[in-house]
């Protein structure tokens, strides 16, 4: 790693579907990559200075992906949530159909150079935010989609 790809860069994240299609869009904003381990206390008799905690389950947290509005990309990606709202086996063989699908977040720096890579398990599109507009307000206009998932693997590609 040379110190300039140490630097803070401008992230891009790359976001693909390992059966619904080769690419969903590039985002400029990514929240959720992560997961928090529940646990369970319990207050032993005769023990008052100490709390046993054990782990019970993982809660994986959505994941909200944010970019500009473009005609093409948002046209596209808002056509591809409805294909999945209809038909979300559309295209799939009935096996592949029941096996959980897979979702591909690549990161990149400003140079186009991947990063790394997160793998998310039976991931679910759930949500599909259009901008909000006011006359008042002059930010970017952002849309953002948010996808459910049930496990989440770094892998450094």
């Amino acid at each position: 790693m040379t110190p300039s790809d140490s630097m803070a860069p401008t992230w891009s994240f790359r976001v693909s579907f390992l059966f619904r299609s080769p690419l969903i869009g590039t985002f400029a904003s990514c929240e959720g990559l992560g997961y928090e381990i529940e646990h369970e206390e319990y207050q032993e008799g005769g023990n008052n200075d100490y709390t046993w905690r054990f782990p019970t389950r993982v809660r994986y947290s959505n994941l909200t992906l944010k970019r500009p509005v473009t005609s093409a990309d948002s046209f596209f990606l808002d056509l591809w949530m409805l294909q999945q709202m209809i038909s979300p086996t559309q295209g799939k063989e009935l096996a592949l159909a029941l096996v959980g699908e897979r979702c591909f977040i690549s990161c990149f720096n400003q140079r186009g150079k991947k990063i790394l890579t997160w793998v998310l398990t039976d991931a679910v599109p759930v949500r599909l935010s259009s901008p909000s507009f006011s006359v008042a307000d002059s930010s970017i206009a952002e849309e953002t989609i948010e996808i459910a998932h049930s496990g989440i693997t770094a892998l450094p590609i």
